[in-house]
């Protein structure tokens, strides 16, 4: 995602008594936002706020933004997960269903 990061990943890897205190601007870039946003499945399924890849792509820009601003003003708050069960061949497992914007 970029060379920010990777200097990040260099210095956590390489320095284990490293304290970082200001990551979150890194959290909150449209940049990352947007690549975070093509990362996702095109056509897995809605979050548990009904909410499509495509759907959310229509207006992109403007709700990268609306993100974006949310998180760096600390006003952002993630749905609560919704719990379902799938059959599996040993008995049922929770399955955790997050919103759109909490799946990257």
């Amino acid at each position: 995602m970029g060379t920010a990061l990777d200097g990040i990943r260099q210095t956590a890897r390489g320095r284990r008594d490293a304290k970082f205190t200001g990551l979150l601007h890194h959290i909150y870039a449209i940049e990352r936002l947007r690549a975070a946003y093509h990362a996702l499945k095109r056509d897995g399924a809605a979050g548990v706020d009904g909410q499509t890849w495509h759907g959310y792509g229509k207006n992109l820009e403007a709700n990268l933004l609306e993100l974006s601003d949310r998180l760096a003003r600390g006003g952002y708050r993630p749905e609560p997960v919704k719990r379902a069960y799938i059959d599996k061949a040993d008995g049922k497992r929770p399955l955790g269903v997050p919103a759109l914007e909490d799946k990257s």
